[in-house]
């Protein structure tokens, strides 16, 4: 419910007021009794006068005796002082009763001694009223408190028979000035007490508030009309005690209703269904004191319902390692604010519990909070488990593939700003295929368990062991000085392998063969990196097994090896081995594809999948760059004719031209002849181009790219700011966009160097009214930073892996065409 509609459904002043008398049962006890007593008046007014103030009096004792029995799961310290203090005030009252001429149970000479211990008690309920709302913030000792206000009662009734009071009636003159004046005084502290009452209204329901405050003026009015009579037997006298009467019979329906009727409503009217729910679920009030509490909540709590309310839900259903001000559902409690899956751990019992919250104020004017404490600790366990599932091996319970390349990542995160290396460390147990085969894959489970645990041994806090697959293993040595610890890691692992391996009553000897990588000098991308940790370990193995060996680049130029993947990439085209892919670039602002970028992948049957930085600069220094891209550019504007066809619309796509086609001849005629036989806009291709190339500043291909730009494509320039001084050629050419390599993107949000080389390459580009590309986008902070900075377009694996044309289709949304 909103705040405008409470509002709008709160009773207004009069309504609380009208509140009492709105039933039959409300306004027939007081309109029934004032009549009854003022018919007794007109006949013995001695028995009118005892009959009102015993009334008084006996609201005065129940609201002593329930604040009294309510106090130990109510705490309404306000309540409890205020049923002290009347029950000496209805002490006092009884004595003003009793002294009253004509009844005679306490001699008196005159009605003197009967209107003292009427000013005396009037100024004793007056400061009580007063003192009180200061209880609504302070504690109280109730046993103390009524000792003390015992013994204010005993001094005031003996001042009154000792005749230390002054005469307040005169007979045959009537009221005294003193009495007069004590009247006004009374009022004035009744009026302050109103108030002090209003000052503190925020720490009580309104409707309680406004009902005492009708309280305290109707007893302001009877204190005026006790100033204007003349006899004990006038007029005036009775309108007060009337008025005196419905000023108690408020304070009955504000107190007595409040405290027991209420409270037993809202248990009848929820306890049909609200043991059946089975979540722990309490009624709070503001300050998260439990009202009411069902079944399941008891049983939580591991106490009887009677024994929960009363305490504070903190103490039973929170966890104890927050205090109440820490704790943040108390705060949603103290400020009735909603509150729905908030979760919290309770470290004293093990258990999760799921909180939620919402506003109550449906019966009677309470208003509270229901507080729902759902245990959730199965659910969270399952949780944890399906997250080892994915990130942890299930036979020896070591990382995984996917958790160590993430570590991987993070160590190599790290590393580059605080120019420590990373190790990288390939194990594999030598012929293990043999035992698995022999002895069966039971025992060579039990053998892979036996050597992770060997290898764990091995390491220290902080470095990562994980199961790389099948019989391989992969260590991680993060923030290294030197090679040092990798070379004892590497010595440890050979001196467990060669203890002898006890299995089934079978003694197995295992040696392992190791291959290590080291950031950043072997490769500063994970990739790279672990490539270069498998190229050693097969060297380990090729130098015959239970050795190590740390990867040198000799091992990547290694002739053999190069002579077979030219040879495979020689048929690449042929044997339909390449193949294009399609990384989408996203629109930042609209978060739209607005086009792609084309590369190239080839799955080789030998091979399998060849990296595109192994195989690309093969075909560049071997010369097969123009077959291959001859093909590329065949394949990529056939392919995007057909996506745009299927579109509707023309989607932008970016491609890399090495500088070797440029500089062939015809490469602008077969160019112009694929344009028109796909039926494309040279305007929807973006030619990238890297920094490398403009520096080399060759006549052809400079002739080349502006024959490209007459005939109306857009020029990129690829990987800028990756080393090469190039910023003349911006003027020299009219580059569309600036691409930002991805290296500078990666670190963007931790490493304030990249962040300011960005922002400069960013104003630079806009200064030249150019676009920005940012790529290797990953996270969506990187993406924030870019366009919150103006880049224009993102492209990176937070929006998309390269993709098939098929893929893409998908991606896009639509169906491809046959």
């Amino acid at each position: 419910m909103n705040t405008r509609l409470e509002e709008v459904l709160q009773p207004s002043w009069l309504g609380y007021l009208a509140e009492p008398s709105a039933g039959w049962r409300g306004w027939v006890v007081p309109l029934g009794l004032s009549l009854l007593l003022v018919l007794i008046s007109q006949t013995n007014f001695v028995l009118f006068h005892t009959l009102a103030e015993l009334f008084a009096i006996m609201v005065a004792v129940i609201l002593s005796v329930v604040a009294w029995h309510t106090y130990s799961f109510s705490r309404n310290h306000y309540l409890m002082y205020l049923g002290v203090g009347y029950f000496w005030v209805a002490i006092l009252d009884l004595l003003h009763t009793l002294s009253f001429p004509g009844v005679s149970v306490i001699p008196a000479p005159d009605a003197g001694m009967t209107i003292e211990f009427w000013i005396v008690t009037r100024y004793f309920e007056a400061l009580l009223l007063l003192s009180g709302p200061l209880f609504f913030t302070r504690r109280i000792q109730p046993v103390s408190l009524l000792l003390l206000f015992g013994l204010i009662a005993w001094l005031l009734a003996s001042w009154v028979f000792s005749g230390v009071i002054p005469d307040a009636y005169v007979e045959g003159e009537g009221l005294t000035r003193f009495k007069i004046l004590s009247e006004y005084a009374v009022i004035l502290l009744l009026m302050a007490s109103a108030f002090l009452l209003t000052w503190y209204r925020n720490h009580m329901d309104r409707d309680i508030y406004v009902l005492m405050i009708g309280a305290i003026l109707l007893t302001v009015a009877a204190e005026l009309t006790f100033t204007l009579y003349h006899s004990v037997y006038s007029t005036p006298l009775l309108i007060g005690h009337i008025l005196k009467l419905l000023s108690f019979w408020l304070i009955y329906y504000a107190v007595i209703r409040t405290t027991l009727t209420t409270p037993y409503r809202v248990l009848a009217r929820g306890s049909s269904t609200y043991d059946a729910i089975p979540d722990p679920t309490l009624l709070v009030d503001a300050d998260g004191i439990i009202r009411q509490v069902n079944r399941a909540a008891a049983t939580r709590a591991g106490r009887e319902p009677e024994a929960v309310v009363g305490r504070h839900c903190h103490d039973l259903f929170h966890s104890a390692q927050y205090s109440q001000g820490e704790c943040v559902i108390c705060q949603h409690v103290h400020s009735s604010q909603s509150l729905a899956g908030y979760e919290q751990y309770l470290s004293e019992t093990g258990e999760w519990r799921e909180y939620s919250l919402a506003p109550f104020g449906l019966v009677d004017g309470f208003r509270g909070m229901v507080h729902v404490a759902t245990d959730i600790t199965a659910r969270k366990r399952a949780e944890e488990q399906l997250i080892r599932q994915a990130n942890y091996d299930q036979l020896t319970h070591l990382p995984n593939r996917a958790l160590a390349m993430d570590r991987l990542q993070v160590g190599l995160s790290r590393a580059a700003p605080n120019h420590t290396q990373v190790a990288a460390m390939f194990i594999d147990l030598d012929n293990f295929k043999n035992i698995n085969d022999s002895l069966g894959h039971r025992v060579g489970d039990e053998l892979l368990v036996e050597a992770a645990g060997r290898f764990q041994a091995t390491l220290e806090p902080g470095e990562t062991l994980a199961r790389w697959g099948g019989d391989e293993f992969l260590i991680l040595l993060p923030e290294l000085q030197g090679l040092e610890r990798a070379e004892a890691v590497a010595e440890q692992i050979l001196q467990a392998m060669s203890r002898p391996v006890q299995i089934e009553q079978r003694e197995l000897i295992v040696s392992a063969s190791i291959g290590i990588a080291v950031y950043p000098d072997d490769g500063q991308d994970p990739d790279v990196l672990l490539s270069d940790a498998d190229t050693a370990m097969y060297r380990a193995k090729a130098a015959g097994r239970n050795t190590y060996r740390f990867f040198t680049p000799e091992m990547n130029r290694d002739a053999a090896l190069r002579l077979e993947l030219e040879s495979e990439l020689r048929h690449a085209v042929e044997k339909g081995e390449l193949y294009m892919v399609y990384q989408p670039q996203i629109e930042f602002g609209s978060r739209r594809v607005v086009g792609c970028e084309a590369l190239m992948r080839w799955n080789n049957r030998r091979f399998g999948e060849v990296p595109p930085d192994r195989f690309i600069p093969l075909a560049e220094e071997s010369g097969l760059i123009n077959p291959i891209g001859e093909w590329m550019l065949n394949r990529v504007l056939s392919d995007m004719s057909a996506l745009n066809r299927t579109l509707g619309r023309h989607l932008a796509v970016s491609i890399n031209i090495s500088s070797r086609q440029l500089r062939e001849p015809s490469f602008l005629e077969r160019f112009r002849h694929y344009l028109e036989q796909y039926a494309l806009a040279p305007g929807d291709l973006l030619i990238e181009i890297t920094e490398s190339l403009l520096v080399e500043d060759d006549e052809a291909t400079m002739g080349c790219l502006d024959a490209l730009v007459r005939m109306g494509m857009r020029l990129s320039m690829d990987d800028f700011g990756t080393g090469y001084s190039s910023l003349s050629y911006l003027k020299r050419f009219p580059f569309s966009e600036i691409k930002i390599d991805r290296d500078f993107v990666r670190d963007i949000t931790t490493d304030p160097g990249d962040a300011a080389l960005c922002l400069a390459i960013i104003a630079m580009a806009k200064g030249l009214g150019m676009q920005v590309v940012g790529e290797g986008v990953e996270t969506e902070a990187q993406c924030e930073f870019l366009r919150d900075n103006d880049a224009d377009i993102g492209q990176g694996y937070l929006f998309s892996r390269p993709l098939r044309l098929e893929d893409l289709c998908e991606y896009l949304g639509v169906k491809r065409e046959a």
